[in-house]
């Protein structure tokens, strides 16, 4: 088993242009320019009904954000010059191909499978959509962490790597 482990946190955020999907730091950054085709922040939503967010939660981000008839959440954006329809665990999903993507070329080798860390208050349904996404993105879900037990694993398993290493 190779296990790969990037030192970085990859920012939740996707931008749409006209050509081109972007993420993380640099859908950031052109939040600027791009507000309206960003879509920041989705651990907010995922895995909610468009009724359950707080309004102030809506009022994050700067795309528009839609309800469809079964109350689900819809972010409409503006990708390859059409409007376009997506749902949290459709952009979730794309930021998990990117990270895929991303540990593949780091690794050297195809496939990935993860042990993903998810926010402790999140619901077995917000759970459930994380790993809805992971499977559309092409990645096996070994397991579903709380953060902070992801982060204790982490800090053992590189104490481990450094006295294997010393």
């Amino acid at each position: 088993m190779l296990i790969v482990h990037c030192d970085c946190n990859y920012r939740c955020i996707v931008g749409f242009t006209e050509r081109e999907r972007i993420f993380g730091d640099a859908a950031l950054l052109a939040l600027g320019f791009n507000a309206d085709n960003t879509i920041p922040a989705i651990k907010r939503v995922i895995g909610l009904k468009y009724s359950q967010v707080l309004p102030e939660d809506l009022a994050m981000f700067p795309c528009k954000v839609i309800a469809d008839q079964n109350d689900n959440i819809i972010f409409e954006v503006k990708y390859l010059n059409k409007v376009r329809q997506f749902t949290p665990v459709q952009v979730l999903a794309m930021i998990f191909t990117k990270m895929k993507l991303l540990a593949e070329a780091k690794a050297g080798v195809k496939g990935v499978e993860a042990v993903v860390g998810v926010p402790v208050y999140f619901t077995d349904r917000q759970r459930r959509d994380v790993i809805r996404a992971l499977e559309i993105a092409g990645i096996r879900c070994e397991c579903l962490l709380n953060d902070v037990t992801a982060g204790m694993f982490t800090t053992i398993f590189c104490f481990i790597l450094f006295l294997i290493s010393f």
